[in-house]
């Protein structure tokens, strides 16, 4: 996907990225999901505010919502996340979204 930077001037603010992928798999098979982040002075605690989160779409049509990878909050060096997710039937898309 590449490398792209947020940058929030007041502590209410909320930027990111959002990312279609088009998977359309013939099988179920896990998807492995990850990111990185850097931060200074995120303040509250960890949520999908500041967090990368996938929902995914199925080849029977229906939709599973919310898989969650949240960042630690506070000042920190390049922090990497990494999951799996195994919904057990065929992935059509999967939407990538990161939260800063």
């Amino acid at each position: 996907m590449g490398t792209f930077r947020c940058t929030n001037t007041q502590p209410t603010d909320i930027s990111g990225l959002s990312y279609k992928l088009t998977i359309n798999q013939a099988t179920a098979t896990p998807l492995v999901i990850s990111g990185l982040s850097k931060s200074n002075a995120v303040t509250g605690s960890a949520d999908p505010n500041y967090a990368v989160v996938v929902d995914l779409e199925f080849a029977d049509g229906t939709s599973s919502f919310g898989y969650t990878l949240q960042y630690d909050t506070g000042t920190h060096d390049w922090q990497s996340k990494c999951g799996t997710i195994a919904p057990g039937k065929p992935i059509t898309n999967a939407w990538y979204e990161i939260n800063v």
